[in-house]
C-alpha cells in the first residue's frame, strides 16, 4: 500500500489506509504543479520536463545511501505533473525536511511511504536471482520501486505459489501472461 506524505505542508495519509483512500488524498498530498498541466502537453513526452529535476534525484539518491535502513527508493513521475518521488519505510516527517533543505526543487518533491526498503528488495532479488537455473521456470527477475518483478513461464505456478508464500506482497508475479496470485474476481 503506497501512503503519501505531505513532506510537512500537508497531513500524512494514516496507517493502514487502503489504496484507495490513499489515491484519494493524492490531489492534497502533492507537491503543487508548476509546469503546463498533462493535457495541454505532447502525450509521452517528459524529457525536458525531467532534465532540470536530475540533480535532485541524484541528490536523493545519495540521501538514501546514507539512510538504507528506511530509504525504499527514487523515480521521476510524469502525471499530472513531473516531480521526483522519493520513498522510504519511515519517518516521513524527518526524510521530507532534510529533502527540502537538500533539493533544488522542494516544489517538485513528493515523499511517499512504502513498505520493503531498496536493501530489502535487493536482498529478496538476489536470492530469487540464485534460483534460477535451466529446470525451473523462473524467466526473468527484474525491480521496480516497492517492489521486485518475477516472471515465470506459463507451466511456473508452483514455483510462483513457493514464493509468494516466502515473500508475499514485495513480490509482482507473472505466470505466463497473468498475475499470481490470481485476482478473485
Amino acid at each position: 500500500c503506497v501512503l503519501l506524505a505531505g513532506c510537512g505542508r500537508y497531513p500524512i495519509a494514516a496507517e493502514g489506509a487502503s489504496p484507495s483512500a490513499a489515491a484519494s488524498r493524492s490531489a492534497a498530498c502533492s507537491p503543487t504543479p508548476l509546469i503546463t498541466p498533462s493535457e495541454e502537453r505532447t502525450p509521452g513526452w517528459w524529457g525536458g520536463e525531467q532534465l532540470p529535476l536530475m540533480s535532485d534525484r541524484d541528490a536523493i539518491a545519495q540521501y538514501g545511501a546514507d539512510h538504507l535502513d528506511e530509504f525504499a527508493g527514487v523515480k521521476f513521475a510524469n502525471e499530472p505533473w513531473v516531480r521526483v518521488v522519493a520513498a522510504f519505510t519511515g519517518n516521513l516527517d524527518v526524510h521530507c525536511a532534510a529533502l527540502q533543505e537538500l533539493v533544488a526543487h522542494p516544489e517538485r518533491l513528493e515523499v511517499i511511504k512504502l513498505r520493503y526498503t531498496v536493501k530489502d528488495l535487493q536482498r529478496i532479488r538476489n536470492e530469487i536471482q540464485s534460483q534460477m537455473t535451466p529446470d525451473r521456470p523462473i524467466e526473468g527477475v527484474g525491480g521496480s520501486m516497492g517492489h521486485v518483478n518475477v516472471e515465470l513461464r506459463a507451466d511456473g505456478e508452483p514455483v510462483a505459489a513457493e514464493l509468494w508464500a516466502r515473500y508475499g506482497d514485495a513480490l509482482r508475479l507473472r505466470v505466463g501472461t497473468a498475475p499470481y496470485p490470481p485476482s478473485d474476481s
